[in-house]
């Protein structure tokens, strides 16, 4: 069994790779490509996130991007709507949402028309959600200190679920969990505080399917289990004042995801892995299905269950 640790830090969400830059009202620069960013669901309107990445193969037309780029979204080829300009100020990008929440089974399509570079677009869709069967927890043990300002949970957790034969199927695996800061008013406990921790897995452990993703979880192909029911099962270890603080729920979130989304996700998280471990390795290419640009575009359906965490 591997284990893997639970780190105190929030995920960083990075759409975008070094190489990229937000995008400002007007941009004259030669060699610029339009990119995406977008991992949409089924539990939310589609958002994508807009900026300007270089390829010193790109020999386009400089982009004048002032007022905005129209985007539009076609379901099925079928044109839907253009999606509303939204200006994020904290992340400096813009963002375009749609006015509907997409659903399984349908091909979306994202675009915008670029004078002299064309027509940017990227498709995908979203897989039919995959059912949690069962949660387990198991083979709990808990070290502590005389005065409990240390608690050390070591602890394995699994989740079964059924995958369809027959197919090429992908999935991220993500999984949180609640600790509470209390303090005591006599007899009572209060909670003062709770912190939802996403557990990071290692990717020294990294295999071709699995792989450590760089926004927590893990990503899966069903290339070993096809059309099976499996306990996939890994070993934590988890630390705590004791004092002041206890375990609360722990959450998994069983995302089956486009082939887009995997190979985008894998490919970045290999990249993150290699520069984190050896800044000066070879890049690993990234993967992106944006035709006349750059980024991603790419569907996941969402479920979530929780079992309770030992005291």
């Amino acid at each position: 069994m591997k284990f893997y640790s639970i780190l105190y830090v929030a995920a960083i969400v990075l759409f975008l790779s070094n190489c990229e830059s937000p995008l400002e009202l007007e941009l004259p620069k030669a060699g610029e490509r339009l990119v995406f960013a977008s991992a949409f669901s089924n539990k939310d309107f589609i958002g994508v996130q807009v900026s300007v990445g270089r390829s010193v193969f790109d020999t386009s037309q400089n982009l004048n991007l002032k007022g905005g780029v129209p985007v539009q979204i076609f379901a099925d080829g079928d044109y839907v709507e253009d999606l509303e300009l939204v200006f994020d100020e904290e992340l400096d990008i813009p963002v375009y949402t749609s006015s509907f929440i997409p659903a399984p089974g349908i091909t979306y399509a994202v675009q915008a028309d670029i004078p002299g570079q064309g027509v940017v677009k990227g498709t995908s869709s979203i897989p039919e959600p995959t059912p949690i069967d069962v949660l387990t927890l198991e083979n709990v043990e808990i070290l502590e200190n005389e005065d409990r300002s240390r608690r050390l949970y070591l602890f394995s957790s699994g989740v079964v679920f059924p995958d369809i034969a027959g197919e090429e199927n992908f999935y991220h695996l993500k999984i949180f969990q609640d600790v509470h800061t209390f303090r005591l008013e006599g007899l009572d406990t209060i909670i003062t505080e709770t912190r939802r921790i996403q557990v990071q897995f290692d990717p020294d452990f990294n295999i071709n399917d699995e792989i450590a993703s760089f926004e927590g979880g893990i990503l899966l192909t069903d290339n070993k289990f096809d059309g099976l029911k499996l306990l996939h099962e890994y070993g934590w270890t988890l630390s705590i004042d004791g004092r002041i603080q206890s375990l609360g729920m722990m959450f998994f979130e069983l995302r089956t995801v486009s082939r887009e989304y995997f190979k985008y996700y894998s490919s970045f998280s290999r990249q993150f892995a290699s520069n984190q471990s050896d800044p000066f390795l070879e890049p690993v290419i990234l993967y992106d299905n944006i035709e006349n640009g750059l980024g991603f575009f790419a569907g996941y359906s969402t479920v979530t269950d929780s079992i309770a965490m030992i005291p």
